[in-house]
């Protein structure tokens, strides 16, 4: 992962169903880094600094942010007809999330895949873009998801830009459920 043309960072993430999401992204030095989980009920982030630890539970536009950023690595695992993610939950409550797909299917089938994927804050007076993914490339590989290879990401509030680049995908079905739970040293 590259933000604004910084430093590239190493980013690992797992999904288990559609309610446990994690993501871990380290410096090179692993001195400095960050967790990002969500648990299917709250999303929360685990800080590193200089061997030193504090975790926060998430809320309003930080948390949606996050979770859309999570979703958007796979979106069509999260976006199938069937057994697809519930946006329905309080993290989206007062966002809508919304996936454009190309015109085109890819060759020889049914599955068109995304192109951008919009994160909107919904308010009175209209709903107003607050963070954007665009997909570059794909893998080759279809089966078992079209998984995006290079994706874009944009903050509209700010204007900040990054890029992700996928170096491999792995399925693993046997992820424990611990590496999902959420402790915060906040709530006490």
């Amino acid at each position: 992962m590259q933000a604004d043309g910084g430093t590239s960072l190493d980013m690992v993430t797992s999904s288990k169903e559609q309610k446990y999401i994690r993501a871990s992204i380290h410096t090179p030095t692993k001195i400095a880094g960050a967790t990002i989980v969500y648990n299917g009920n709250a999303i929360a982030i685990v800080e590193d600094i200089a061997y030193q630890s504090t975790s926060r539970v998430l809320s309003g536009e930080e948390a949606a942010g996050n979770l859309f950023d999570l979703i958007a690595l796979n979106p069509e695992y999260h976006f199938r007809a069937s057994d697809g993610f519930n946006f329905k939950i309080p993290v989206f409550e007062g966002y809508r999330v919304e996936l454009l797909r190309e015109g085109q299917p890819v060759a020889g089938t049914e599955r068109y895949p995304p192109n951008k994927m919009l994160l909107y804050a919904v308010g009175e007076s209209g709903d107003s873009l607050i963070r954007s993914i665009e997909y570059l490339s794909y893998f080759d590989t279809i089966e078992p998801y079209l998984q995006p290879k290079e994706i874009t990401f944009t903050d509209e509030s700010t204007g900040d830009t990054g890029r992700i680049t996928v170096q491999k995908v792995e399925y693993n079905v046997g992820l424990p459920d611990f590496l999902f739970e959420i402790e915060d040293e906040t709530a006490e």
